[in-house]
């Protein structure tokens, strides 16, 4: 996974232009203790780089997880750590998902 995530994050702005700035991060959620999740934004200096990052640390599969975005549409999936290629069980969003038009955007991680 090593060679993986460093490619990723060369290849991402938003994962890297903005570290020393407080503007190139943003809490999604930092408070879901109940399913040990976490999720946040890395932003570049464009708002169409913006990465969002969700964290699952148990082994328990998440279905119809939902996490709020900022911006409707599709959200491609760039890395997932639970692929089979990383010794995962292969459970992933397809590609990606596209995000439900609600009173917040949202979408629906599997």
């Amino acid at each position: 996974m090593g060679r993986a995530t460093h490619r990723l994050y060369r290849s991402e702005p938003a994962l890297h232009l903005l570290d020393t700035n407080s503007a190139g991060f943003e809490w999604v959620d930092c408070n879901d203790n109940l399913t040990s999740t976490i999720s946040l934004l890395r932003k570049s200096e464009t708002p169409k780089d913006t990465i969002l990052v969700v964290c699952n640390f148990t082994p328990i599969t998440r279905v119809a997880y939902r996490v709020g975005v900022p911006e409707g549409g599709y959200w491609r999936e760039l890395l997932n750590s639970d692929a089979h290629a990383y010794g995962g069980t292969g459970v992933g969003n397809l590609g990606g998902v596209n995000a439900e038009a609600e009173q917040a955007t949202a979408v629906l991680i599997r």
